[in-house]
């Protein structure tokens, strides 16, 4: 019997395989040993026919090639079906199986509700890495292509002409999601589908648990946290978007540079679950129940593997330093690796923000404009 225990040991084991590699035996077995602690001690392992629904690489001379693989490597249901010789609807059956478990078995430790210290552990680290003081994260929507879901019409059918769900996702300042919304229409707007959430919700009404404001220096008052988007998103005390128009004077356009700079991590984060996940570079066919328990389980192997990162050498990384967008002395943008594998694989949500917004929130940007021209500039920015 195929059994989501039993699937989840092998997943596992290949797993380790896909991102610590098969010639490492010692990193293999520590990436199983970890990953084991989560998912109950190991079973009399049956030879399952399913290889991986993740991929694995195996070293042959001096090519590292790629087996079949479901969530890494993109291979299709129905091509797994033909390889090991089983039902499509048991494949897909254990696919949605072992993606509730991962899900199941990881959200807690690697995508827990952020509470009142690890959200001032992210404004610390954003503002040391990206200079960008009190921010609790950057926020931005990406849409999932999907095969078109029976009898929706064009519920799920987006500007960009295809159909998808939109995944809208929270980052911190290395590249891990903290807050995630799953499954919101793709004709819908980001800010629309963060007006709508849990979230946004509770973070426009003042309930969640975040930290008192804080003074930047002894002589201004003190300004709230607050996540930072796009002109996508409605702007708020709790969330900071760029100024709009064009021919800013210099001030504005360098509170826009200094937002974008830091906000430049969702896009990094977005990029490196897709060029590491290739089932999300093209139409995934499944149920939309499937799909969503699919992506959930991405992003909770993904912070996992990013966080493992820590003490290991570049080759043995997950995510190596150069994978990501980096810059030089003079602020000029190095682009990732993951911008030469992901081509337009994960779509931007449309852009429509409305511009009400109250007085308050205008005033706690003006004096971060401020902030960053008169106290806390950084070089590059005199040249944006």
């Amino acid at each position: 019997m195929f059994t989501v225990n039993r699937v989840l040991q092998v997943e596992a084991r290949n797993m380790a395989s896909t991102h610590k590699f098969h010639y490492n035996k010692n990193k293999k077995q520590d990436a199983w040993n970890e990953i084991a602690k989560y998912i109950g001690t190991p079973i009399d392992i049956v030879k399952l026919k399913i290889n991986s629904l993740l991929s694995s690489f195996r070293r042959e001379g001096k090519e590292l090639k790629k087996e079949n693989g479901y969530l890494a490597a993109g291979s299709s249901m129905k091509s797994l079906s033909y390889n090991y010789r089983l039902g499509l609807s048991t494949v897909s059956n254990i696919i949605k199986s072992t993606c509730s478990a991962l899900w199941i078995s990881f959200n807690k430790e690697y995508l827990p509700i952020p509470d009142k210290e690890k959200w001032l552990k992210i404004a610390t680290d954003f503002e040391m890495k990206w200079n960008f003081p009190n921010c609790l994260g950057a926020i931005d929507g990406k849409h999932v292509r999907i095969q078109a879901p029976p009898n929706t019409g064009s519920d799920y059918y987006n500007y960009k002409d295809f159909f998808s769900l939109i995944l809208l996702a929270i980052c911190d300042a290395n590249y891990c999601f903290t807050v995630i919304d799953i499954g919101a229409k793709g004709r819908q707007s980001d800010g629309g589908v963060f007006r709508n959430n849990n979230f946004g919700k509770q973070l426009f009404s003042n309930s969640l648990d975040l930290p008192p404001p804080r003074r930047l220096t002894n002589d201004v008052q003190p300004i709230p946290y607050y996540i930072i988007g796009d002109a996508a998103f409605p702007f708020g005390t709790n969330l900071m978007r760029p100024y709009p128009g064009n021919f800013l004077p210099q001030e504005k356009r360098i509170f826009n540079y200094r937002l974008s700079r830091a906000r430049r991590v969702i896009e990094n984060t977005f990029g490196i679950l897709v060029s590491k996940w290739r089932i999300l570079e093209r139409p995934i066919i499944a149920k939309l129940e499937t799909i969503a328990k699919m992506i959930a389980a991405l992003v909770c192997l993904h912070n996992f593997l990013k966080k493992s990162d820590a003490g290991k050498s570049e080759n043995n990384k997950y995510c190596p330093s150069s994978y990501v967008d980096q810059e030089n002395e003079a602020g000029e943008v190095i682009e990732g690796e993951w911008r030469t594998v992901v081509g337009t694989a994960l779509s931007r949500t449309e852009r429509f923000g409305g511009n009400s917004y109250s007085q308050r929130a205008a005033s706690i940007r003006s004096l971060l404009t401020d902030y960053f021209v008169n106290i806390a500039p950084i070089p590059p920015q005199w040249t944006k």
